[in-house]
């Protein structure tokens, strides 16, 4: 019964250990002129939170670290699977999925308000916009030249629409693209 107690009391102690380093390993950080975000993964659930400070005199030569003291804008919280995915100017992406299908989503950084949230994973990030496939609906027979060898793999097939999101304007705007892709 010692033997069985101190095995338990070790293993406590490992878990401790890794507990406690992972919370106080280094975050990620990224920065652009304008902010930086500290960005720290979930203790015991997928996902990523992100501390937003704005980059100014009073911030300049500060570490990069992930506090919640009321200072910076905490975006994400445990029950939340958002992945860090870029910044443009004022605005944090993310993807949000703890599987293959995933979704959008984008941040402004001085508030974190979330102001766009989509079901799409491929994406490509400019200066003044993001582009990126959403997916709309599943295919049906002959929209998709390969959607009964796709659904014999096991696969899904959807439709996927282009939509480009301006940073300036705050609007998505279909680009009239439209494509097939396999999901699962």
């Amino acid at each position: 019964m010692a033997r069985r107690g101190l095995i338990c009391l070790t293993a406590a102690a490992l878990l401790g250990t890794v507990v406690a380093t992972t919370a106080a390993a280094e975050p990620d950080c990224h920065a652009n002129d304008r902010y930086r975000v500290a960005v720290q993964p979930h203790q015991s659930t997928p996902g990523e939170r992100f501390a937003v400070v704005p980059v100014n005199a009073a911030t300049q030569g500060l570490p990069c670290r992930f506090e919640d003291d009321g200072n910076a804008v905490i975006i994400g919280s445990d029950d939340d699977p958002l992945w860090f995915a870029g910044l443009s100017g004022d605005y944090l992406v993310a993807t949000r999925s703890t599987g293959p299908e995933g979704d959008l989503v984008v941040f402004q950084l001085e508030s974190g308000e979330k102001i766009l949230d989509r079901p799409a994973g491929d994406f490509s990030l400019e200066d003044d916009a993001l582009s990126f496939w959403q997916r709309q609906r599943p295919a049906v027979t002959g929209e998709c030249p390969a959607l009964a060898e796709d659904e014999k793999a096991g696969l899904s097939i959807v439709i996927e629409t282009q939509i480009r999101f301006d940073f300036v304007t705050l609007t998505p705007q279909e680009t009239g693209e439209i494509r097939c892709a396999a999901v699962q």
